[in-house]
């Protein structure tokens, strides 16, 4: 084959690969630019919720806890994101490095024989991209959902156990490391109902009704000390870090719980 027919063939395929390089390079920029109107927690900072034990109340028809939200870019070092939890009732975090990452998820339950938890996690590799998790509690019985489908479950209808309440915060979006990976985590939404709302496809936005015990929306944006409940309970969530501490010292407080009870 003459040399310059095979230079015509490499020089026609250029166009596409430098095509397929911007493409990528702007699907990458992208995902390093959180939208309008969502919590990235940075290292060590995490958000707790006013009047923590609204959130472990699981009445007859069941208690749901769902979350929106994002991974961008891979991890060059390994991270742990807490989604939600109140530690001793209930906890769902993800770790990841590289493109993988996990989901695991406790649920703590006491029987009249004594107490048990379920426990279980799965990989994925959908990095930038939104992403939704519930964890959803009726009786002895735990079910968690990945963008609306049931994954794993726990517990039983015939054992009259319950979910073990706590007196710990409930916590949203915890960076556990103290170090700056190049990987980020948006939050967009956060939805707990007083009843099951799963399987089913997953709305976004997720909206408010007379299920609904806590929204919120980080309308407030990255920088917020605060952010609203939307659905009009009130229930305020507010932003600490760990070097962080007020006169009072209620920061150090809060602090020293949630670790004491890792």
């Amino acid at each position: 084959m003459p040399s310059s027919f095979v230079s015509r063939i490499a020089l026609s395929g250029l166009p596409i690969v430098l095509f397929s390089i911007a493409l990528l390079s702007v699907h990458q920029a992208i995902a390093e630019e959180p939208p309008a109107g969502v919590f990235s927690p940075r290292p060590g900072e995490f958000l707790s919720a006013d009047s923590p034990h609204v959130f472990d109340r699981v009445l007859a028809d069941g208690l749901t806890i769902e979350i929106w939200f994002f991974l961008a870019g891979e991890a060059d070092v390994p991270e742990d994101w807490v989604l939600f939890g109140k530690k001793g009732s209930y906890w769902a975090e993800v770790r990841s490095t590289g493109q993988w990452w996990e989901v695991e998820v406790d649920v703590y339950r006491r029987w009249k024989n004594g107490g048990g938890h379920t426990h279980g996690h799965f990989d994925s590799k959908r990095l930038n991209q939104w992403l939704h998790v519930t964890v959803q509690i009726q009786g002895a019985v735990s079910r968690v959902f990945f963008n609306g489908k049931p994954r794993f479950g726990g517990g039983s209808k015939n054992n009259p156990g319950k979910l073990v309440r706590s007196k710990n915060p409930l916590i949203i979006g915890w960076r556990r490391r103290a170090d700056n990976s190049s990987q980020k985590m948006w939050i967009d939404q956060v939805r707990i109902s007083k009843t099951l709302r799963y399987p089913g496809e997953p709305s976004r936005p997720l909206l408010g009704d007379r299920d609904t015990l806590a929204l919120w929306n980080f309308d407030e944006g990255l920088g917020a000390r605060r952010y609203a409940e939307a659905s009009g309970k009130r229930y305020t969530l507010h932003r600490h870090s760990p070097l962080a501490v007020d006169t009072k010292g209620k920061l150090t407080a809060l602090w020293g719980e949630i670790k004491k009870s890792e």
